[in-house]
């Protein structure tokens, strides 16, 4: 999946910023089960996880607009759901930082993926699967009233 024109998909080590690491986690914020982060979830490797290999979208004002965060252990890639912002969900962004991120995991010996959410939409969920991925196991969020 190509990057969407306009945007630019980058490993988060280098965009050092946390106004724009706080952007890029909070563009999917509005989803069921997702929540607004603090300052000690998006610094740099931040709970272990791996900025080499995690990676970000800017638009071309330079604004975080989605993240993809991964720990790598062993050759055992583990990823939250790549988040995008509402406006570009439709757009391949989320499929394209996956790729980007299990790419440069690849890279440095990788060889299995665990998502630890996948497609929120059913269509989302439909694209994960186009990809050869499975659920191992489901939990459903529900949401009350």
């Amino acid at each position: 999946m190509p990057v969407p024109d306009g945007l630019r998909v980058l490993p988060l080590t280098e965009v050092p910023s946390l106004n724009l690491r706080r952007q890029a986690q909070a563009a999917y914020a509005d989803r069921l089960g997702h929540t607004l982060v603090s300052d000690a979830d998006i610094v740099a490797d931040a709970h272990g996880s791996d900025d080499r290999i995690s990676h970000v979208a800017l638009n071309a004002s330079g604004q975080g607009v989605g993240i993809c965060r991964a720990w790598l252990e062993g050759d055992t890639l583990t990823v939250g759901s790549p988040g995008v912002h509402p406006a570009l969900r439709r757009t391949g962004l989320r499929h394209a930082l996956l790729r980007a991120t299990c790419r440069a995991a690849r890279a440095r010996g990788a060889r299995h993926l665990i998502m630890q959410a996948w497609g929120d939409t059913p269509a989302e969920t439909q694209a994960d699967a186009e990809l050869g991925l499975t659920a191992a196991t489901v939990t459903p969020i529900h949401l009350s009233q």
